[in-house]
């Protein structure tokens, strides 16, 4: 009779420990972070004409519609906010940075000036940045920018 009533015990602590492991679980998936949010940032366009947005809904963009997407960045001065997820070189030496895109594959291509290639040396994965660029539109579904500048923490 006592071995039942501590596996009913037993039981009862599981089932309240699962229920409260659920509730945080999602409580924590809820809430995006401040760095997600940026990210997701929908364009806006400030008083000196820059396109702010953030560097998943850069990708989403372009991956929903290009034509629609050119109109709103290629040729125009961007800021983008997002996360580095390398730091390589294209053909002709210049620093890049794939940013953050929310696809596995395709990410968002920051090709920087020449001057900024000592700045992109201190880079390290994960790192959040904002890049100053020209968009340039659409390469292997992959959104280019070009001539970007880092800017300092936000």
């Amino acid at each position: 009779h006592r071995s039942m009533a501590m596996v009913k015990r037993l039981l009862l602590y599981s089932l309240v420990g699962l229920v409260l492991a659920g509730f945080a679980f999602q409580w924590t998936r809820s809430k995006p972070t401040t760095q997600v949010s940026e990210e997701l940032a929908a364009p806006t366009v400030d008083a000196a004409g820059i396109v702010h947005v953030g560097s998943i809904r850069l990708w989403r963009d372009y991956a929903a519609n290009e034509v629609a997407a050119d109109n709103l960045y290629k040729g125009k001065s961007v800021r983008v906010m997002g996360r580095v997820l390398s730091i390589g070189k294209d053909g002709r030496g210049a620093a890049v940075l794939n940013l953050v895109s929310g696809n596995p594959v395709f990410q968002s291509m920051a090709t920087l000036e020449a001057a900024q290639t000592q700045r992109a040396a201190t880079l390290m994965k994960g790192t959040r940045v904002t890049v100053q660029c020209v968009g340039n539109g659409l390469m292997m579904k992959m959104p280019q920018l070009e001539d970007c500048s880092l800017l300092e923490p936000q």
